[in-house]
């Protein structure tokens, strides 16, 4: 049988191989043709509760406004203690911490109204003792500390994994948690700005705060002579006499040092307490209450 002729281009080709080229450029086409699939979009909350050991694939964790898979994978010892957290985004591990005697983990994704997502991680042991307490923001491939929570506690008291976050705005409200070494269990209330890529504080100073396990409010009788100062950034100082009732009125945190600021209920006359940095047997206020 004689084979077929094609004229293509001015040269004559055998009509089998002019059928290869015909096949392979429809399946070009079709590929061409074929929808691609794009990211899922993310639309996070302003806050969503993320459970350990269970994968999410509906949020945006690394900045980009589309969905990843998130899973904060847990391992424990023969007594149930946790042992590790390995935070994973997208089949990576993004973040590990390694502990000893933890028995849970919270965690939740905040993300402020530029949609700049934040990621609270708090391991905490028995009785409500913090034992990591981070706010975490993904950066190239990892999540680093945005804020260091425990950090911010630790060095006047002992933190509490009872760290609460408010999403307002491009703003957070960050309720600090600790057993603090001068009125014990307290709390006090700061708002971090998002500023240049960055959360920043907008004061060393404020009014939000709880002291004493709220049994006191916030009136109080001096224990014994105090060196009180003229302001919390200053070394000029005078005293206050024993058994002075004083109402603290603000608190004043920057680094590790903590102050409160008083105002006697007699006089109204104002100054500043220094707290202390660790246990100390010399109670500044009576009759604190110091069980849970």
């Amino acid at each position: 049988m004689e084979s077929s002729i094609f004229i293509y281009g001015g040269k004559m080709m055998k009509g089998k191989k002019t059928y290869f080229f015909a096949a392979l450029f429809a399946l070009l086409l079709m590929l061409c043709l074929v929808p691609t699939q794009s990211v899922k979009a993310a639309s996070n909350p302003s806050k969503k509760t993320l459970k350990t050991d269970k994968t999410y694939s509906s949020y945006d964790i690394t900045g980009d406004q589309k969905a990843d898979k998130i899973k904060i994978q847990t391992t424990s010892d023969k007594y149930g203690n946790i042992t590790k957290v390995i935070v994973l985004v997208n089949g990576k591990s993004c973040y590990t911490y390694k502990t000893s005697y933890a028995i849970g983990v919270d965690a939740e994704l905040y993300t402020l109204k530029n949609g700049k997502p934040y990621l609270h991680l708090c391991v905490f042991e028995d009785n409500d003792l913090s034992d990591k307490d981070v706010l975490l923001k993904y950066k190239s491939g990892k999540l680093k500390s945005a804020l260091n929570i425990y950090k911010v506690t630790s060095k006047f008291g002992t933190p509490s994994a009872t760290t609460k976050i408010k999403v307002s705005g491009n703003k957070l409200k960050i309720t600090f948690g600790f057993n603090s070494h001068t009125t014990s269990y307290s709390t006090f209330t700061y708002t971090y700005k998002y500023k240049s890529g960055s959360l920043k504080r907008t004061s060393n100073k404020t009014k939000t705060f709880t002291l004493n396990f709220k049994k006191q409010g916030k009136t109080f009788t001096t224990a014994k002579k105090l060196t009180v100062y003229s302001s919390p950034t200053k070394t000029k100082t005078k005293t206050l006499a024993k058994s002075t009732k004083v109402k603290i009125t603000q608190i004043y945190q920057k680094g590790s040092n903590l102050f409160m600021k008083y105002k006697t209920t007699k006089t109204g006359k104002t100054g500043w307490i220094k707290c202390y940095k660790k246990w100390h047997d010399q109670e500044i206020f009576k009759n604190l209450y110091w069980a849970g």
